[in-house]
């Protein structure tokens, strides 16, 4: 173990409190809980997530946006799931967790177009996951972005940018 340092620190209760609350429902060592959070944290952004923020939030002169963000209404279920997870593992506080997730489904009222996954889109879904083998999530997105996109072009609108 000679790459390892050993290290004492001074935590507030309620952050060791979390930390070993979320080290015993993942079944590992408090020390392990602290190193993940840690990573977690000093991680570095997504590939693509500065490119991403900015396509999202481009404005004109007007302030109007300048692109339709359009997303899998499953992609809320999903952020709901993140959150919850992130709050009984101790690395998100509940108050700020119900923030987030208030945020998300606020922009989806008003800012991003939220795609129904209505028949067709599972139909295609269930057909992409097996030719793809794809994570169920993520073959009711690919359906969701791929049927959007043929009724778009079938209006003679322009194609989406998958991002």
């Amino acid at each position: 173990m000679g790459d390892v340092v050993k290290l004492t620190v001074r935590l507030p209760i309620q952050l060791h409190d979390r930390l070993r609350r979320g080290a015993l429902e993942s079944q590992r060592s408090l020390s392990a809980r602290i190193v993940e959070a840690l990573g977690r944290g000093l991680a570095e952004p997504e590939a693509g997530s500065g490119w991403t923020d900015a396509l999202i939030n481009a404005r004109d002169q007007t302030e109007r946006p300048l692109h339709l963000v359009a997303l899998s209404e499953i992609g809320i279920v999903e952020v709901a799931a993140v959150v919850a997870r992130r709050e009984r593992m101790g690395e998100l506080d509940a108050q700020l967790g119900s923030m987030l997730f208030s945020s998300l489904v606020r922009d989806c009222r008003s800012r991003f177009f939220a795609v129904a996954v209505r028949g067709d889109i599972i139909h295609r879904a269930g057909k992409l996951a097996l030719q793809r083998a794809l994570r169920a999530y993520d073959a009711v997105h690919l359906a969701t972005a791929l049927v959007l996109n043929h009724h778009l072009r079938a209006a003679a609108v322009a194609p989406l940018s998958f991002v």
